[in-house]
């Protein structure tokens, strides 16, 4: 399941130092999407999960980005720089560059947590958030944290096929265990930008839930279960502090396939209108 059916435009902007890889899918209000830490917008392609059309259909413009350092965005900056903050800032650096002054702002994992960042930054141009796979956060996100900087120094020290080896003993979600593309640890990510990407991620962690209860945008949440990395509690913590937010949780493959639909109906019924 991929976009390749449905007119796409791919291009590349400089954004904050970066040059950063995107393509564009559709006409309608936009919607922004950011990936995984590790992944890119080729590799949830080849996943299958995220297949848009759905969202192009429903009349939303489609606009996903590899993260600076990550797929063909270029490897460039500190540990600073690939923290969430500081990716937020590069979401909407993004934003202007291709004149889009408010938007959907969506995103798995380290896309989710851009998302809210950026929210928190600029919440006058974020009309909604698609808030998939939240990954650890608050209390839980020291262990997550440390496995992290264990991960960045083995790079560091051994390479990536090391990683990747020890990685290969890491249990996966149960919901995709039979399926290989989702197991397997495939960084897509430059080698020389990895540990500073897993170090920006330690070092970094969603705003206080007293905080987030600032933000008025309608927010829909998508969480998987059996998942340490991306914990449904995160995601029950979102829902709840979020003034305008609703919860799915998939236990099934088939379920988180069918999170683009659920993101076209809530878009059209919900999510569509700019934030007041």
């Amino acid at each position: 399941m991929s976009l390749a059916d449905a007119p796409r435009t791919e291009t590349e902007v400089e954004v904050r130092g970066a040059r950063l890889a995107l393509d564009r899918t559709g006409e309608g209000r936009p919607v922004l999407w950011g990936h995984g830490l590790t992944s890119s917008r080729a590799k949830e392609e080849r996943s299958g999960l995220f297949d848009w059309r759905p969202v192009v259909a429903a009349g939303f413009e489609v606009i996903r980005f590899d993260a600076r350092s990550h797929g063909r965005s270029e490897a460039v900056g500190d540990i600073d720089a690939h923290r969430w903050p500081s990716l937020a800032q590069d979401l909407l650096g993004l934003a202007d560059a291709l004149g889009v002054s408010s938007f959907v702002a969506g995103g798995a994992s380290m896309g989710c947590a851009t998302s809210i960042h950026a929210a928190m930054a600029a919440p006058e141009r974020i009309e909604a958030l698609v808030l998939a796979c939240p990954p650890t956060a608050w209390d839980s996100r020291a262990r997550q944290a440390g496995l992290y900087s264990a991960a960045a120094g083995i790079v560091e020290t051994d390479g990536i096929a090391a990683l990747a080896e020890a990685m290969a003993d890491v249990p996966p979600p149960a919901l995709f265990a039979d399926e290989p593309e989702l197991r397997r640890f495939d960084p897509d990510v430059e080698e020389s930008a990895l540990p500073l990407a897993m170090r920006g991620a330690a070092a970094s962690d969603l705003p206080g839930l007293d905080v987030l209860r600032q933000l008025a945008q309608p927010a829909l949440v998508l969480a998987w279960t059996d998942d340490p990395g991306h914990p449904v509690s995160t995601a029950e913590s979102l829902a709840e502090a979020l003034p305008d937010a609703e919860l799915q949780v998939a236990d099934t493959l088939g379920a988180v396939r069918a999170w683009p639909s659920e993101v076209a109906r809530w878009l059209a019924t919900t999510g569509g209108a700019p934030a007041r």
